[in-house]
């Protein structure tokens, strides 16, 4: 029988979730890029016209568009806007997602233990991606949905020791690489870290009639090994579309943004952090008038490695700070479009690129009362850090569990890199939460029982 969770934990992240919903359905906030990108995605899966993020004129004059974004969330979003447009009903079926996720989260939480709600109410609320992504035509709710259910399953695997779980793992994670391709480079990881809790379990199953065999009957192929296998779901996936994509454009790529954002985020932020914005610019020029779509991608590529290869200390740099910006961002942007607040013409990270002083400067020219809040929010997200880090070393849960949660959780931060902002930490937010629990039962047993 599946427990009942807290009926005032429910409460309190419902009436948080339907908060926001008011305020977004009154203020209809606007501003996010990706926005417009899945609505026309939606709308042309719709009208049978493919999986392009604008309309087919504009996707001729910029076969860019063609392969910007996989289909994942358009095909969730086309549904719902077949139903009706109005923003209210996808911000009421992404609350009602935002809402089963908390349930989720409280249940693993429970399993895992201690069983404690009010740490995970606090982190939730204290994350607004989790509350403000569910108003708005954003993938990152339903990705961090996703993420959450493999890592479910691995926490299924180390209770109960079925092939079928890790099996699912790499199912969901392909079905979470369709909304964002982040999981690209992933697969390796995965299918070791499934070869390793499979070759654990058979060795403790050896010591264990009954476990053996109950593994043995789940197993097929090559001792159980068989669910390593489904890991080639993802790169299997990204061929199949990177070949679509190619005879659509002449090009094959898995999605346009990753030579985008690896000339316009990375080997950027590189130039800026060595002064060399001029030349940036000037490259930048002479790619944009290469008359063929395919020869202009492999030249811009080209270009953005060896910017980052020809400065690898300000690369690492940057690098480094978005690492650092996905763990600690408070999430300015997103509260600033959210709540209808001046959002200002470049962004802590566009600052941290140029160095030191030009971040010191744009941090001392925010309004008081946000500063307060975003410093408040910034060293919470340090705790959840620490206390996440912490948990991986030494918790009370399986080695699986938390090989699992660490590992994805890295990878994530470090994929994404120079971006870093807290809308991508909402992919892993109810991973990092899985150790509020455990840690403030820890915080408080050291208030109450102090070292002599």
């Amino acid at each position: 029988m599946i427990p009942r969770p807290p009926t005032l934990y429910l409460l309190l992240v419902g009436l948080l979730l339907a908060a926001a919903w008011t305020w977004g359905a009154l203020a209809e906030p606007s501003g996010w890029g990706d926005t417009e990108d899945y609505t026309a995605q939606a709308d042309n899966l719709l009208a049978g016209r493919g999986w392009s993020t604008d309309t087919p004129e504009a996707t001729r004059d910029d076969p860019r568009l063609a392969s910007r974004r996989l289909p994942g969330y358009g095909a969730l979003l086309a549904p719902i806007r077949a139903v009706s447009r109005a923003p209210e009903l996808l911000a009421l079926v992404q609350s009602l997602l935002a809402l089963g996720l908390a349930w989720g989260l409280w249940r693993v939480a429970a399993r895992l233990g201690p069983d404690r709600w009010r740490p995970l109410a606090l982190g939730i609320a204290l994350a607004p991606a989790w509350w403000i992504a569910a108003q708005v035509p954003l993938a990152d709710l339903p990705f961090a949905a996703l993420l959450f259910v493999a890592t479910e399953r691995v926490v299924a695997f180390s209770e109960r020791q079925r092939p079928r779980d890790l099996a699912l793992v790499h199912v969901v994670l392909a079905a979470a690489f369709l909304l964002k391709p982040v999981l690209l480079y992933f697969w390796p990881v995965a299918a070791s870290l499934t070869g390793w809790m499979l070759w654990r379990a058979q060795r403790t199953a050896s010591g264990d009639a009954a476990l053996a065999s109950g593994l043995a009957a789940h197993a097929s192929g090559a001792r159980g090994y068989w669910p390593v296998a489904l890991a080639w779901l993802i790169p299997l996936l990204a061929l199949g579309f990177a070949a679509a994509h190619g005879t659509q454009t002449g090009h094959a790529e898995v999605t346009s943004l990753q030579t985008q954002n690896l000339w316009q985020q990375n080997a950027r932020r590189a130039m800026l952090r060595t002064g060399d914005e001029a030349e940036y610019e000037a490259t930048d020029a002479r790619l944009a008038v290469i008359p063929t779509y395919a020869e202009r991608q492999r030249r811009t590529a080209a270009t953005a490695k060896a910017a980052v290869f020809e400065r690898p200390l300000a690369y690492a740099a940057v690098h480094m700070t978005g690492v650092a910006a996905f763990a600690l961002d408070p999430g300015r942007y997103d509260l600033a479009l959210f709540f209808e607040l001046p959002v200002g013409s470049t962004g802590a990270m566009d600052a941290a690129s140029r160095g030191a002083a030009p971040l010191a400067r744009f941090l001392g020219n925010q309004p008081w009362p946000l500063a307060l809040v975003l410093g408040l929010l910034t060293l919470w997200n340090a705790a959840v850090a620490v206390a996440f880090l912490v948990w991986c070393w030494r918790g009370p849960v399986s080695p699986e569990v938390r090989a699992w949660c660490f590992l994805l959780v890295a990878y994530v931060a470090f994929v994404t890199g120079p971006v870093g902002a807290a809308r991508y930490r909402l992919a892993v937010v109810p991973i990092l939460l899985l150790a509020l629990p455990w840690a403030w039962d820890q915080f408080r047993s050291r208030f109450r029982h102090p070292a002599a």
